[in-house]
């Protein structure tokens, strides 16, 4: 019954969130049970059109931002700007809307009307707009006419119309160069797919015969297999791939049968790597199940599974950020540690096939990028596209191997011109970026490293990390530097040298912040030296000490006051106040604790304040303090440059107050209700959310009932369980198993107990439903293995509130004592 929706959400959530974590052991990491929403989403996505008025939006702060109205749309016909707050969509307050939500309020038959009210910085009261919505086309083909003849085409998915929409824009651009074009380049950067049968399609468009793809199911039996057609090539000029990391699935397949059929030269990173199929099926619900079925394979019967389609001319961007945050500034191998297939877990086997090194290799300079649509880069600023260009006017013939013979010129200016870029901004660090020989022995490298984290890791802080690099040798160095790997604080993290003359020494420090949660443990971080020749020149392993810090536990407790007739009784056009205190019972102080409400009952309630950032404003000594400006409800908890932020002591409590109106014209019904929302945005259980993926752990929610014509509601003290561990293993352990034992305790009772080691849950107790036990002890043995082990408590009570406790342990089949410790 509609009645009862918002009763229902919850379960039908949990019932997903349950089956999708079954699946998730026994499934690869593209086969998923999509919820209705989900498979909603994705479908728009495939379809690549909907009924809608033309607007990208974003969250910021809690608010609606239009990020873009689109040309040709109602949006922008109705006079709606980027910069504009949505702040009503047909009269229903945005306040806490997710962009979703807002999605779905927007979308609808075309034709059918809907009325956004604004804020717009310019206006000094709201803004109207009464639009009708119209066919929107999801990500449609950019296309653009580059010097020199050049087509420059944008895909951005594989979505039901690209096919259609990528033939008629380069028809177009046929006729605006004069009939025919000198080349084209096709961006697939960050493309991660979509419809097979559109890869397909692109890839048929370049190609006149051959196998495009086949397909091949797990025992290797070819299934299908796609062949060009000859009378719809277009064959009589060059073509330019650009790739990255997040290039997969159906990209793959258009760079793979163009590479393998000489027809085109793939330019900038190895793509992603899935070689995977998958299917859909619908369920009456409108859930929609997503399973692996085959495997495709790119001509000469190639599999790219885990592996990718490598780069022929290897673009690696050196990033230099002005304001650096949580790194060193500089990156030399910005692009190297992106996530790929075969990062993924439970992806399915790498198929070992020939290396392939790139024909050439270029570094170039970027800036960063901040949140920046694709459809709105500047060509003539990103340097990929205009290398492409130059790359295909040097092109003596559309053959990928003449094409890659003709760039040896085009490469050697670039490489000249970059070099001097980059040389000139590292010396204004202070480091001497000088070419010269590669090292290339015989005998030990002549360079020792050293690393120094001053008194140790802790976390919820920010520390230096120095690397210091000594030219033990009696010839000099060039372009060394080191990047770490294979540890979770530091991965990532460059060191830049330089020039080192013999003997010569030099330090390089970077700034690094360890999450609040992050737990203690001891952990091996492996440092990668490079010189001129962009080859690791050595390796050191060093040991991290990470001492974790003390964590708040948030209780709280609301009361409920109507401005109206003040008799106590809800009733229709009452403002309501919800007084919300929180009390924070843990060992530390929190970090960015937030409250908020979200409405759950559309028009008939209205949030005039749904945000509350409960703390005291106090600097880094935890001294009082006052902020430099007043402070609204929607912007950041850290105030200026001074260090003063909002902060709630361990044994402290703080009250702020929601309010929300109920609308006459729009009520209907007797149960209105708000989502009440409560964490921590620093200091969690780091290990928890982000190793165990219990994303539900990082929120306490509670669902709020209005009643009109009743008595306004009371709450008691709302409690979450505790996790007590009273047996831990030691963080550092050499294969085996480990025991883990505690209590959970709670006021009203457990339903759930249970310990997750890793993705594995390893001992589970409780009914799953209302239950008297206030206490329930746990103990698990568990098999480790080889590296970061992330052993999680997490309890349940009857109310559906939780808490967690984490444990890290590091095991290792050799000697820990073999590799130098930096402990403190």
């Amino acid at each position: 019954l509609p009645k009862y929706e918002n009763q229902l959400e919850p379960f039908r959530n949990l019932e997903y969130a349950m089956t999708r974590g079954l699946l998730s052991g026994v499934l690869d990491p593209h086969s998923d049970l999509l919820p209705p929403d989900a498979a909603e989403d994705m479908d728009v996505e495939n379809r690549g059109e909907y009924g809608g008025i033309g607007i990208t939006v974003f969250e910021d702060h809690n608010r609606l931002e239009i990020h873009k109205v689109h040309p040709g749309t109602p949006a922008l016909n109705g006079g709606l700007m980027a910069g504009d707050y949505i702040t009503r969509i047909d009269g229903q307050s945005t306040v806490n809307m997710s962009v979703s939500d807002a999605q779905d309020l927007l979308r609808g038959p075309v034709g059918a009307p809907v009325t956004l009210t604004v804020a717009r910085k310019s206006s000094e009261t709201p803004v109207v707009a009464p639009l009708n919505r119209a066919i929107i086309t999801h990500k449609e083909v950019r296309g653009e006419l580059l010097d020199g003849g050049i087509a420059y085409i944008l895909l951005e998915s594989f979505h039901s119309q690209l096919s259609i929409q990528m033939h008629d824009r380069l028809n177009q651009l046929g006729r605006e160069n004069g009939g025919e074009l000198r080349g084209v380049i096709l961006d697939l950067r960050d493309n991660p797919g979509g419809y097979y049968h559109q890869g397909v399609a692109v890839a048929d468009y370049f190609l006149d015969e051959g196998v495009i793809v086949s397909t091949v199911d797990r025992d290797g039996r070819q299934v299908d297999s796609k062949r060009a057609h000859s009378e719809s090539a277009h064959t009589e000029y060059p073509v330019a791939v650009l790739m990255n990391a997040g290039s997969a699935s159906a990209s793959e397949i258009v760079a793979g049968a163009l590479r393998n059929h000489d027809r085109a030269v793939i330019i900038g990173e190895n793509s992603f790597g899935k070689g995977s199929v998958q299917t859909l099926h619908k369920y009456p619900d409108g859930s929609e199940l997503k399973l692996t079925v085959s495997r495709y394979l790119t001509p000469g019967d190639r599999s790219i599974q885990a592996v990718g389609i490598p780069a022929d001319i290897e673009l690696n961007a050196v990033v230099v950020d002005p304001e650096p945050i949580h790194h060193s500034g500089v990156s030399l191998f910005a692009r190297s540690h992106r996530t790929r297939e075969a990062d993924l877990p439970g992806a399915l086997g790498v198929d070992i096939m020939d290396h392939e090194d790139p024909a050439y290799q270029i570094r170039y300079q970027r800036p960063p990028r901040g949140h920046e649509i694709r459809a709105d880069r500047d060509l003539m600023t990103d340097y990929e596209v205009q290398f492409a260009r130059d790359v295909l006017m040097a092109a003596p013939s559309p053959l990928r191997t003449d094409v890659l013979a003709a760039a040896s010129v085009v490469v050697r200016k670039h490489r000249q011109q970059n070099d001097e870029v980059i040389r000139q901004t590292l010396s204004n660090l202070n480091v001497d970026w000088r070419d010269g020989t590669a090292w290339r022995g015989p005998g030990e490298v002549p360079l020792t490293l050293g690393i120094d984290v001053g008194e140790g890791l802790t976390a919820g802080s920010r520390q230096p990390v120095t690397v210091t690099a000594t030219n033990t040798g009696d010839k000099p160095l060039f372009r060394v530097s080191a990047v770490v790997t294979e540890h979770e604080i530091l991965d990532g993290w460059e060191f830049i040298f330089g020039y080192l003359a013999p003997g010569e020494t030099r330090t390089w420090t970077a700034d690094i912040f360890v999450p609040a949660g992050y737990p203690s443990e001891r952990t091996p971080a492996t440092i990668e030296v490079y010189d001129r020749g962009d080859t690791v020149l050595m390796t050191q392993v060093y040991d991290i000490d990470v001492k974790s810090s003390l964590l708040p536990k948030l209780d709280w407790q609301w009361v409920m006051t109507e401005a109206g007739e003040g008799d106590g009784v809800i009733d229709v056009g009452d403002t309501v106040k919800i007084a919300l205190t929180v009390h924070n019972v843990g060992d530390g102080p929190s970090g960015e604790t937030f409250a908020l409400v979200r409405n759950k009952s559309g028009k008939a309630l209205d949030i005039l304040r749904g945000n509350l950032y409960p703390g005291i404003w106090r600097d880094r000594e935890g001294e009082s303090c006052q902020p430099p400006e007043p402070i609204g409800e929607t912007e950041p908890l850290e105030r200026g440059d001074t260090p003063c932020f909002r902060q709630i002591a361990a044994g402290e409590s703080w009250t702020g107050e929601f309010t929300v109106e109920i609308r006459s014209e729009d009520y209907k019904d007797n149960d209105l209700t708000l989502l009440l929302e409560i964490g921590d945005q620093q200091a969690y259980d780091w290990s928890a959310v982000v190793r165990t993926y219990l994303l539900q752990t990082f929120i306490q929610e509670e669902t709020l009932t209005l009643a009109v014509g009743q008595s306004l509601p009371t709450a008691e003290r709302r409690i979450a369980p505790t996790v007590n561990i009273t047996h831990r293993p030691e963080p550092s352990v050499h294969g085996g198993r480990v025991s883990l034992s505690g209590v959970a305790t709670d006021d009203k009772g457990l339903v759930h107990v249970m310990i997750y080691a890793g993705d594995d849950k390893v001992f589970h107790q409780g009914s799953g439903v209302s239950d008297s036990l206030t206490s329930i002890p746990f103990t698990a043995d568990v098999d480790v293995e080889p590296g970061v082990n992330a052993l999680t408590v997490v309890a349940v009570d009857v109310e559906g509130f939780t808490h967690t406790q984490s444990v890290s342990v590091w095991s290792n089949d050799f000697e820990l004592a073999q590799r130098p410790s930096v402990a403190p």
